[in-house]
């Protein structure tokens, strides 16, 4: 059984344990085949698309995935799966709450349309194929260690447990670009 068939049977199998070493879950169908996609957090750094009804991958690399500091992004750590713009074809929000950006775990959301991506491609950056980020301002805010879409998806919730920024920050889930925490608004 290859890697990707069993990855795939332990999503569809419930005997096979998914929280026994195996990182991935159902994303819907990105790439209109019929056939949903896997995805999950290999290494602390990497996202792997697995291409369903095929032995494809791609890895969605975070452009801070080397940082200095050595302190991983954890991209992936948290992703929702949901047609955000309307075109029937599921979108990603992508976590990443140890984004360095030269400051220690600011984090950053990624949203990333589903139609940007395929099994064309072995290897893409999240912020060449992200049409926005929501991106921390300071010291620890851990932006996308606690994300959730709101309003049927017009809306994306950040959440900050801790330090000065702490609170739930809400954007309209059609980013352009980069995205300061502080342009959400606070409840």
């Amino acid at each position: 059984m290859t890697l990707l068939a069993f990855l795939f049977a332990a999503h569809a199998d419930p005997s096979l344990d998914p929280d026994d070493g195996v990182p991935f879950r159902s994303v819907g169908d990105l790439d209109g085949d019929g056939q949903p996609e896997l995805i999950g957090n290999v290494d602390g750094e990497h996202l792997e698309i697995l291409w369903g009804g095929s032995d494809l991958a791609t890895t969605l690399a975070d452009p801070d995935a080397s940082n200095p500091s050595g302190v991983q992004s954890m991209a992936g750590v948290r992703v929702i799966s949901k047609d955000l713009d309307g075109d029937g074809v599921p979108d990603l929000l992508i976590g990443a709450p140890g984004f360095n950006a030269e400051r220690h775990d600011v984090g950053r959301v990624y949203l990333v349309p589903g139609g940007r991506l395929d099994a064309s491609v072995e290897r893409r950056r999240l912020d060449s194929i992200a049409v926005g980020w929501i991106e921390g301002e300071a010291f620890s805010d851990r932006v996308g260690e606690h994300i959730r879409v709101l309003d049927g998806g017009s809306l994306i919730e950040v959440r900050i447990e801790e330090g000065q920024r702490a609170g739930t920050y809400v954007f309209d889930s059609k980013l352009k670009g980069p995205v300061p925490l502080a342009s959400g608004r606070k409840s």
